[in-house]
């Protein structure tokens, strides 16, 4: 076991130099925290489970409050907490927030919850509203249930819409990233995307750079192997350290780089 220190932040930027989250007609000042590191979990786009391999690992209350306290001291109103999944460990983020909010009752948060655990743990999400908890990060990838089964995600198109109902019944915001494109993506895959964006309405809720996205292998993906993709591996480039692929539909291709020019 690794015992972690409060986080020493002198060296860092001023905080007027930190981002701001638009809330309520308020710019409030913004910092990042992390309750944990490493996901139990091994979804095979990602690249934690290259390093983590299924383990996490609980940076400790103590340190995390300490960390919220320093930061609370010098003005920052709103924290994140970076861990890959803030529900790894349900018991103890929920007790780690429901003490920075009895030490701190302004303060407001956003998380990063996968929607297989935004569903399992639904009765936690009108406690986590109470308790400052503005929006939530989740990791929807793509609309097309095969490509999900691939990247074994463990949810499907309809668990997403069913988390955006449960997320926002509960008084909290939804931003879902997307990974939409493949070496086996179409243009009517990508329509899928747009599609379920305008039923949520989450336009708002989606960066530009969202809809560019293609896949990363790294080095030691769960995909680099994966029977769905080493047909499309055309080699590993070390300089960048990571796999280049190609894609299937050239028509895919050409839609891609217009969509990153325009987010760029």
């Amino acid at each position: 076991r690794t015992r972690f220190h409060r986080p020493a932040r002198s060296t860092l930027p001023s905080h007027d130099n930190y981002a701001r989250l638009e809330w309520m007609g308020e710019a409030r000042l913004a910092a990042a925290v992390e309750a944990s590191h490493g996901c139990r979990h091994r979804c095979r786009h990602c690249p934690i489970p290259v390093v983590y391999d299924g383990r996490m690992r609980v940076v400790g209350a103590d340190s995390v409050l300490a960390d919220i306290d320093q930061l609370a001291s010098d003005g920052i109103q709103h924290v994140t907490f970076g861990d890959p999944d803030f529900l790894n460990a349900p018991r103890y983020s929920m007790d780690l927030l429901t003490e920075a909010h009895a030490a701190y009752p302004e303060l407001t948060y956003d998380l990063t919850v996968k929607v297989e655990h935004i569903l399992a743990h639904r009765s936690l999400w009108p406690q986590m509203a109470e308790l400052g908890v503005l929006f939530v990060v989740s990791a929807f990838e793509s609309t097309d249930d095969r490509t999900l089964d691939v990247l074994d995600k463990n949810h499907t198109a309809a668990d997403m819409s069913e988390a955006v109902a449960l997320l926002r019944s509960s008084g909290i915001h939804v931003r879902p990233t997307w990974l939409p494109f493949f070496p086996w993506t179409t243009p009517r895959d990508l329509a899928g995307i747009v599609g379920f964006i305008d039923d949520h309405r989450l336009w708002s809720a989606t960066d530009p750079v969202q809809l560019a996205i293609k896949l990363l292998i790294p080095e030691g993906s769960l995909l680099e192997r994966h029977p769905a993709v080493v047909p499309y591996l055309t080699g590993y480039q070390p300089e960048s350290l990571t796999w280049s692929w190609r894609f299937a539909d050239q028509t895919t291709e050409r839609l891609q780089r217009a969509l990153d020019s325009i987010a760029a």
